[in-house]
């Protein structure tokens, strides 16, 4: 241990070790600039999305104001706009259908 703070220690390294270590670095380096170089298209990438929000804004709202212009421009009916739409269910007829189905084949069986 040293007894002057300000002497140091060497500690020896083998070649390999050097190597080992100077390759971990170097593969350090190069992720970090890969991370860099992908922040950098996430950046352009986000820019592009705003950009490309902003027309589509745009585009929507000229959109609106067309609608709303053709609406004034068309004639007024008397019929009401949304017509609710009526659903017939069928549900039970075909529950009815299958249980004939049944108990004609049970009357073909007992024939048999």
């Amino acid at each position: 241990m040293p007894k002057n703070k300000k002497e140091m220690e060497y500690i020896g390294l083998t070649t390999s070790k050097k190597n080992y270590g100077e390759k971990n670095l170097l593969y350090c380096q190069i992720n970090s600039l890969t991370i860099l170089k992908k922040i950098d298209i996430y950046k352009k990438l986000r820019k592009e999305e705003f950009a490309l929000k902003r027309i589509l804004k745009r585009k929507v709202k000229e959109t609106y104001e067309i609608i709303n212009k053709l609406e004034e421009m068309l004639p007024e009916t008397k019929y009401d706009k949304f017509k609710p739409i009526k659903i017939h269910k069928t549900s039970k007829k075909r529950k009815d259908l299958e249980s004939e189905i049944e108990y004609i084949k049970r009357k073909i069986a007992e024939l048999h």
